[in-house]
């Protein structure tokens, strides 16, 4: 996934350590990959259509944790950026 690679090094370019959670079929699995991870910083990745689905939800869920990470969204969230923000996406 060509998002997923430019995400991925864009970070790592930039000095950050990156751990890779896996793909996800569910927001759930998802927040347990990222808290399991214990990263102060969640990125988001996937395609434009599952953002619809699964975004929000993963936002909101990995925002009710005790020491919530920052949540970002690679790629133009478009007619979902107010959405994902109200979810929690930073």
């Amino acid at each position: 996934m060509p998002r997923l690679d430019f995400t991925r090094e864009f970070f790592r370019v930039g000095g950050c350590e990156v751990v890779d959670g896996g793909f996800h079929d569910d927001a759930v699995g998802a927040a347990r990959a990222a808290a399991a991870s214990e990263a102060g910083t969640v990125v988001i990745v996937g395609l434009d259509e599952t953002y619809a689905a699964q975004a929000g939800e993963l936002a909101r869920i990995l925002k009710e944790a005790a020491r919530p990470p920052r949540v970002i969204l690679a790629g133009k969230p478009g007619d979902l950026a107010d959405a994902l923000a109200t979810a929690g996406v930073d």
